[in-house]
């Protein structure tokens, strides 16, 4: 940061983000486009819920924020050349948060023994087969076809 520049806006702010099945991510986002969210909100909502049904209160506020807009479409799943195994063929879904919320949902992923991702992509799962949309293009996912499945 050059000096006399302001503050940037995401200073206090910390990144939260999952990795989701290309369907699933596909999935989320015709749920948060029939809600008129945008997939922040939704990721805020997914984590919240999914803490809720083990009984605990809300972490992230799903406010809508809208600092910039992508203009290059939308994200890819990344592929083959992607060095993390837990993240390839998967789409990035991802909201900026306050420092403190962000921390206090690594925190609570700690305590549970979850990981933030394993909690998001829960989360989301969800809100997508609570959204019942009928469409048969979209069918929810049964959790042990995607346990069973191999990654790589």
């Amino acid at each position: 940061m050059r000096v006399g520049a302001p503050p940037s806006a995401r200073m206090s702010q910390r990144q939260v983000i999952a990795f989701l099945p290309p369907d699933l991510c596909a999935r989320l986002k015709d749920a948060a486009q029939s809600r008129g969210l945008t997939l922040r909100e939704m990721l805020a909502t997914a984590v919240n819920a999914e803490l809720a049904a083990m009984g605990i209160g809300p972490v992230l506020t799903p406010e809508r924020q809208r600092r910039f807009r992508r203009v290059n479409g939308a994200a890819a799943p990344r592929g083959e050349k992607c060095h993390t195994l837990g993240r390839r063929e998967r789409t990035a879904v991802a909201g900026w948060f306050d420092r403190k919320e962000a921390e206090a949902l690594r925190g609570v992923s700690t305590e549970v023994g979850r990981t933030v991702q394993d909690i998001a992509e829960s989360g989301c799962r969800r809100l997508v087969e609570e959204q019942g949309s009928g469409d048969t293009e979209h069918q929810p996912i049964a959790a042990d076809a995607v346990a069973a499945a191999p990654v790589g």
